[in-house]
């Protein structure tokens, strides 16, 4: 398992010579552990605006690590990219990773019904977004 993460990381970190690919893996302050990635994605140029993803282990859930990782992605965004809008789709229902986007200044901006497919049902997914004016300096 370690091979296939090592892996990923070397393919994310060639990819850095592009100016639309930014992917972060979160360390552990204490150990270096990897705990967690954060990336910008589905970066569209022409609008400035780009997707953000994220995962972080369970055993650091509700600790306030990737509120704080997503607010310093966000000031990178815009600060040093220059995007105008950054957004992220989250599985409805998923009532923490919700909060984190909110306690990050972004909008719920509506649900897309049964957008996806997984285990045998259909899922609704909520879409959450922030522009460069909603944020709080």
């Amino acid at each position: 398992m370690y091979e296939l993460y090592r892996d990923k990381v070397k393919h994310w970190i060639s990819n850095y010579e592009s100016d639309s690919y930014f992917h972060w893996v979160i360390e552990w302050k204490e150990t270096g552990e990897l705990i967690g990635t954060i990336n910008l994605g589905n970066v569209e140029e022409a609008c400035h605006m780009c997707d953000t993803c994220y995962m972080l282990s369970p055993g650091f859930w509700n600790k306030g690590i990737m509120t704080e990782v997503l607010e310093a992605v966000l000031d990178y965004a815009f600060d040093r990219v220059g995007f105008n809008r950054v957004q992220a789709e989250v599985f409805y229902g998923n009532d923490a990773s919700s909060a984190v986007l909110k306690k990050c200044g972004m909008v719920l901006e509506g649900i897309a019904r049964q957008k996806y497919y997984k285990n045998g049902e259909y899922i609704d997914t909520a879409l959450w977004a922030i522009i460069v004016g909603d944020r709080l300096y």
